[in-house]
């Protein structure tokens, strides 16, 4: 019923997940809320909104700036000068910064290089040396775009990491689920077997020592029963972690809600043995874009490599606009030079900067190594594993046949209680391990899927 589906916490958050109509949360439900609610998935989105609005600010620098000034002195009542100004300078991505002014100044006691009066003025501010071609603002928006690309990477192997994990809680629940109801089986049957070895003791056909013998075998079981109830409330509790709300409360999984029966795998759209790294990997993506984030680290500090040459050129609107050749009439410039006599910070900073590219891409080919050496131990184990449950599903039917002659023989007065526990004890035991290497070659599937990125 669709009652027993609710998880817990309705009376405190009055907000339910509901399953299925059945009570079995199947893999594919699981995986979906842990995709829609879990923080992790929350975290990243955040994060990645603030990748974007990193990539936003960088832009504001190219941002066109107004401003204005005010003042004026007075001094034992005579005026030195009144000044209004406002000016609007507009950064182009060429590094070229394009001014317009409207300057008024007046007084009587003004600098020589000042002009009286009102002069609107046109101009432009280029670099001709360090920054010409390349410069501080345009390196951050290049390193911001970057960073978000970055960001996306990272983002993409931490939620891949999150839902193989979530996978393994899934798996370890189905595993303890199956290895319980295995246990619990061998006590239903030796509870049954008990009873009928009672009966033929008090009819004198088997001797008093059976009793014994069955009581024994039962009390083994029963003690294995509460061990693997243990580690599925452990499992179980695990498997809740992963399980949360949209007001982000972590919600528990009900004792009467059970995983699918089968450890098999879904949706793996291709045989794993032939699964590869791709150069699209994420993991190596994230080296690829970090070399040109650092790329452009290089690039800035070639420029400082280079004198600073600041060359400023103001056209003046004297009386009406007259255009003239630049340096013939009304105009005002300025040229600024700076060189570093030894350079040897900006050679140190330019030297470290090739480095930390060397450095990068020497982690991006161990990082593809270990990665393909991981894929193929993952594709060795799961082949490994597909080896092991064929052999054990002959040993299953082998021995499943052997207790079977072992019963007709104890029927006839041939066998013993001690020589049908043991043969129980190996059928029992090959079908936990039948279990356990379902489960590894599942987990190797899905590790398989985690190292290419396919979660």
């Amino acid at each position: 019923m669709l009652k027993n589906k609710i998880l817990l916490f309705f009376l405190l958050c009055f907000y339910t997940i509901t399953f299925a109509q059945s009570d079995t949360l199947t893999r594919a439900e699981y995986i979906d809320l842990v995709k829609k609610y879990h923080p992790v998935i929350k975290q990243t989105q955040l994060q990645n909104k603030i990748a974007e609005n990193e990539v936003k600010a960088a832009k504001g620098n190219f941002d066109p700036i107004i401003g204005g000034k005010l003042g004026e002195k007075v001094l034992g009542g005579e005026s030195y000068y009144q000044q209004k100004s406002v000016e609007i300078a507009i950064p182009t991505w060429y590094g070229v910064n394009v001014i317009g002014q409207i300057n008024d100044l007046q007084g009587n006691r003004l600098n020589n290089t000042d002009t009286k009066g009102t002069i609107p003025q046109i101009g432009i501010e280029v670099p001709l040396g360090k920054g010409l071609f390349f410069d501080e603002r345009r390196a951050q928006l290049h390193q911001a775009k970057i960073f978000a690309q970055m960001t996306e990477n990272e983002q993409f192997l931490i939620v891949n990491d999150l839902l193989l994990d979530a996978h393994q809680a899934y798996i370890d629940w189905q595993k303890d689920f199956r290895l319980l109801q295995i246990n619990q089986n061998a006590v239903n049957l030796n509870r049954e077997r008990l009873k009928w070895i009672e009966k033929t003791v008090q009819l004198g056909e088997r001797p008093a020592i059976d009793i014994t013998e069955t009581k024994t075998q039962l009390q083994y079981y029963e003690l294995k029963v509460n061990e693997a109830n243990l580690n599925l409330q452990n499992s179980q509790l695990l498997l809740s972690l992963y399980l949360w709300n949209e007001n982000l409360l972590n919600v528990a999984v009900p004792e009467n809600v059970l995983p699918e029966y089968q450890l098999q795998s879904y949706n793996l759209q291709e045989n794993p043995e032939f699964a590869t790294i791709n150069p699209e990997h994420p993991q190596i993506q994230y080296y690829s874009i970090k070399n040109d984030f650092l790329e452009i680290e290089r690039r800035l500090k070639l420029q400082s490599l280079l004198p600073k040459i600041d060359f400023n050129y103001n056209f003046l609107r004297y009386k009406d606009w007259q255009l003239t050749p630049l340096f013939q009439n009304n105009f005002q410039y300025g040229l600024k030079v700076e060189v570093p006599i030894f350079m040897r910070s900006a050679r140190s900073n330019y030297e470290n900067a090739k480095l930390k590219i060397l450095q990068n891409q020497n982690l991006l080919k161990q990082k593809t190594q270990e990665l393909n050496v991981k894929l193929n131990q993952y594709k060795t184990q799961y082949q490994f594993s597909n080896t092991q449950i064929k052999l054990i599903e002959e040993n299953l039917n082998d021995l499943k046949n052997l207790l079977r002659g072992e019963e007709i023989k104890f029927q006839n007065g041939e066998s013993s209680m001690f020589l049908i526990n043991s043969r129980e004890n190996k059928l029992f035991e090959a079908q936990e391990k039948s279990v356990q290497l379902q489960a590894k070659r599942l987990e190797n599937l899905y590790k398989i899927l985690w190292i290419t990125a396919g979660l």
